[in-house]
């Protein structure tokens, strides 16, 4: 079951797959063929792996055995599809992860090859290949752990603590922060006396420049300069990165997630986007969501 989610499965041609083949213009080159990709790599290379189906035209008799071979078209293997993964690094980050649900994603930053995709919890794709039992298939599906899930590319959450770099990096380049701005941290950030959004350290940090705010995952910060910059700022430098967009991986069902912004709310709810929307932004929660893969990429 390693790298499940990303090898996908293959399964017995149906319906809906014959009708796809056909739409394709590609049903001809699947006579005779019982099994196709369902899902990850399997279904994404589906048509590289498969190769050339071979035919053979053969004269009969009236009792329909066969005479002569007219022709002959001899089958073409497929091709290999060599992946990016490291698989020892794969077997360490399923292991780390152990039972628990989650995803892993470690990309390598020249070339954005993945080096490990990992979805928690896996399944046994061996179980797909002649017909799956039913009693497994209910246990997969009824499962509240959800093991056909692909969390790193269709599991959408807040990013929390993750997005403060982010946050960080747009305080400068935006000129509302320099890495000596200093502010003080009592423990919370409020609206003009308002309602109080609080630090995860009771009291505070204390004195706090750009540096110690990463270092310290100071939300107080962080509460502040959102709301300096507005959604809208935000929005625009978080879309840079990737965020709100799909990283256009080779495997299907990749969610783009969501970078907010003031027209997306009143799109989506027909209700105007309040500051303190954009103050929950900016440590990483609110409205803000990203699947672990966009993370990775960002």
């Amino acid at each position: 079951d390693i790298a499940s989610h990303v090898l996908g499965y293959m399964g017995r041609i149906n319906q809906a797959d014959q009708a796809r083949l056909e739409e394709e213009g590609v049903d001809a080159n699947y006579r005779g063929t019982d099994f196709i990709g369902k899902a990850g790599v399997e279904a994404s290379y589906q048509h590289e792996l498969h190769g050339t189906t071979g035919f053979e035209q053969v004269e009969i008799d009236a009792a329909g055995r066969g005479i002569r071979t007219l022709s002959r078209t001899p089958s073409q293997p497929g091709n290999n599809v060599a992946l990016t993964l490291d698989i020892k690094l794969q077997q360490v980050a399923e292991q780390a992860l152990g039972d628990r649900r989650g995803a892993v994603v470690a990309l390598e930053p020249s070339s954005g090859a993945v080096l490990a995709f990992v979805s928690k919890p896996n399944f046994d794709p061996n179980y797909f290949v002649d017909g799956i039992d039913p009693q497994y298939w209910a246990e997969l599906n009824n499962s509240p752990d959800r093991p056909l899930y692909n969390r790193a590319i269709a599991g959408t959450y807040p990013p929390g603590s993750t997005f403060k770099p982010f946050m960080a990096l747009a305080g400068l380049e935006l000129r509302k922060r320099s890495p000596s701005y200093t502010i003080a941290d009592p423990g919370y950030f409020s609206l003009g006396g308002g309602h109080r959004w609080r630090d995860w350290k009771a009291g505070g940090h204390g004195m706090v420049d750009l540096h110690k705010s990463v270092v310290v995952s100071c939300d107080t910060y962080y509460y502040g300069l959102a709301n300096e910059l507005g959604i809208d700022s935000i929005h625009r430098f978080l879309t840079k990165f990737g965020f709100g967009a799909r990283t256009g991986i080779d495997i299907e069902g990749e969610l783009q997630g969501l970078a907010p912004s003031q027209e997306w709310k009143w799109q989506r709810f027909k209700q105007k986007w309040y500051a303190g929307d954009t103050v929950s932004v900016g440590i990483g929660q609110g409205y803000l969501l990203a699947t672990p893969m966009q993370l990775a990429a960002a």
